[in-house]
């Protein structure tokens, strides 16, 4: 009988006297009546050599088979080899014509034309400058004050040039956080109407049916 049987059948005497306490006869062998602290030593030492009789075995059969190494090629901490990339096809070679077609130029952007400005409305004051790119302008003014003449900030939009009757309107809004007409946010609305008459330039700010001073500066 191998060490493992005995340590299985030892263990399980040992719980089986933990258990029942003693006081039995097992063929020529007497157990004596066993307090409760000496019981909890026996059911404790025969779980372990229960388990050992359960692990032993499966200990045996690890050492017999040994986890194979890793081959000599791919050791611990070495790269794996690198796999060989494929050559990239080289592209078709292209006709003639489309070798000596010229790139095309890019579009050619108009001239800005910059014209200054100051205009009016019922609380605000605007000056600056409108840098026109055909039908679009980029539009550039210091907001003041009408009444105290105190900055209050400088605005920049992009604007639309909209094609009228002799002229060109230019309209947007500028965003305050308040005047001495109305202390509190709120927006102003522009309308700048530009007029060819006798071949200068004339402009007013018209919003709804009101139209406020405004003048081009040279």
């Amino acid at each position: 009988m191998d060490i493992e049987r005995l340590a299985f059948i030892f263990g399980c005497i040992l719980v089986l006297i933990g258990i029942i306490g003693g006081g039995f006869e097992l063929k020529e062998l007497k157990i004596p009546k066993m307090s409760w602290p000496t019981r909890l030593v026996a059911i404790i030492g025969g779980a372990i050599f229960v388990g050992m009789g359960f692990f032993l075995p499966a200990a045996k059969e690890e050492a017999k088979h040994p986890a194979e190494p890793a081959p000599a090629s791919q050791t611990a901490g070495s790269p794996p080899a690198p796999v060989q990339q494929p050559a990239p096809a080289q592209p078709a070679t292209p006709p003639p014509d489309a070798e000596e077609r010229p790139a095309e130029e890019p579009a050619t952007r108009p001239t800005p034309v910059m014209v200054k400005l100051r205009w009016l409305d019922n609380a605000l004051v605007y000056a600056g400058y409108i840098k026109s790119y055909g039908q679009r302008a980029e539009l550039t003014i210091d907001v003041f004050d009408l009444r105290t003449g105190t900055f209050i900030k400088t605005h920049r939009q992009e604007v639309r040039s909209i094609p009228a009757a002799g002229g060109f309107v230019v309209s947007g809004a500028v965003d305050v956080p308040g005047d001495s007409v109305t202390p509190y946010p709120h927006s102003h609305q522009f309308n700048l109407v530009f007029q060819n008459q006798g071949g200068a330039l004339a402009v007013a700010n018209c919003t709804g049916s009101n139209c406020y001073p405004a003048e081009i500066s040279r």
